[in-house]
């Protein structure tokens, strides 16, 4: 396929390398059973039965979705498949973490026929469909997993991938885009409290068991944690082992295995303490950035794939490396800090998000453009663009 004039000098192969960080303290990793049910000590409805009546759309297509996948069987009566199936969860007896029979909690009451209940399968969709709409960190990964999918998409397009008839070719070329890809972008996790080897007040079992279910739903970045045993700075690797080829016409591919591996280590002369500020964490997760360009994002951000498909386009016209590198003078780039739109999910789920999310828009958006009109502009933090090289050497 012959790519326009235009479009030749906005493609993923010669657009710069970018890393984006995400600060992570204790927020929540991925809804659990027991998070999503009633609280036994408080008078007040469950964190499902909020979002569902927040979503109640969403809901019924969801369940929708689970009838035609055939996770959910038909229900009792005709056209109520929402409402059994909120029900069905809320009294589902919550299992412990190790996988034992004994209840931890449970909202049957006498009467109740526990057959009446939902399966493993329908609880682990729930908790994620939960989680896709509150405040996690598997939302902010499955948001940034779309710059990937959108790489990988131009990228077939670009070097015409999805015209070629042989299969094994075909399953070679996809093999180099996706090396290609995984060049141009990383994805840095600085999550404080992981702790690999052993339980902690933070890092508890329940904990665990729903960074296990993150894990199935996300893959392709890399965690920074303290090792404060050893006294090591360690940088780990999640990515999926998939069938090489298994996704030639450019699909998600969502089977496979999550495999782990420790990449990078720096030993410290000494302890490292790193505070709850998210500023601290970001500078201590800059050290494995390997990019060109940064991007910092917050917990509650979410990118869609709309956006993705922006990024050659915007790293080429801000960020490309000139042509003539024999002009010392066009070799800095010209902008240091690019601003990027926003989408706070968390804005329409409450008032006290509405407020912040008005506060954000004046401060963000208003303030900083009329700063940028004067050649002025802060950094404000997230998500913006920043030259990789002039933020290392002035201390992150």
């Amino acid at each position: 396929m012959r790519i326009p004039e235009f479009r030749r000098f906005f493609q993923v192969r010669t657009m710069p390398s970018w890393t984006v960080v995400v600060p992570s303290y204790s927020e929540s990793t991925f809804y659990g059973h027991a998070e999503l049910l009633r609280p036994s000590d408080k008078p007040r409805i469950s964190v499902l039965e909020y979002l569902v009546s927040i979503y109640p759309d969403e809901w019924d297509n969801f369940c929708q979705f689970l009838l035609l996948k055939r996770i959910t069987p038909q229900p009792t009566t005709k056209g109520r498949l929402s409402s059994e199936l909120l029900q069905k969860f809320l009294f589902t007896p919550v299992r412990t973490v190790g996988g034992n029979n004994n209840n931890v909690e449970t909202n049957l009451t006498p009467g109740e026929h526990p057959e009446k209940t939902c399966s493993a399968e329908e609880v682990s969709e729930i908790c994620y469909w939960a989680s896709m709409r509150g405040q996690t960190l598997v939302r902010t990964l499955r948001g940034l997993m779309n710059y990937r999918d959108a790489l990988e998409r131009l990228a077939r397009m670009e070097e015409g991938v999805l015209y070629i008839k042989d299969e094994e070719e075909k399953r070679k070329r996809c093999e180099e885009v996706a090396n290609l890809v995984r060049s141009k972008f990383q994805i840095v996790l600085g999550y404080q409290i992981y702790n690999p080897d052993r339980f902690d007040k933070l890092w508890t079992p329940e904990r665990q068991a729903n960074w296990e279910s993150l894990l199935q739903r996300c893959w392709g970045f890399d965690v920074v944690y303290n090792n404060a045993n050893n006294r090591q700075s360690c940088m780990m690797r999640f990515e999926k082992v998939v069938n090489p080829g298994s996704n030639i016409n450019g699909d998600v591919n969502e089977e496979g295995e999550v495999v782990v591996t420790t990449t990078n280590v720096i030993n410290r002369p000494g302890q490292l303490v790193i505070g709850e500020p998210k500023s601290e964490n970001q500078a201590h997760s800059l050290l494995f950035a390997m990019n060109e360009v940064l991007q910092v994002n917050d917990m509650n951000m979410y990118t869609s794939l709309e956006d993705a498909f922006k990024i050659p386009f915007l790293m080429n016209t801000f960020f490309a490396s000139p042509d003539d590198w024999h002009d010392p003078s066009s070799v800095i780039p010209p902008f240091r800090i690019v601003g990027f739109p926003e989408h706070t999910y968390t804005r329409p789920l409450s008032m006290v998000g509405e407020l912040m999310g008005a506060a954000e828009f004046c401060f963000v958006t208003i303030t900083q453009r009329v700063l940028a009109a004067l050649r002025a502009r802060m950094h404000y933090g997230h998500p913006d663009f920043l030259d990789g090289y002039w933020v290392r050497n002035r201390g992150g």
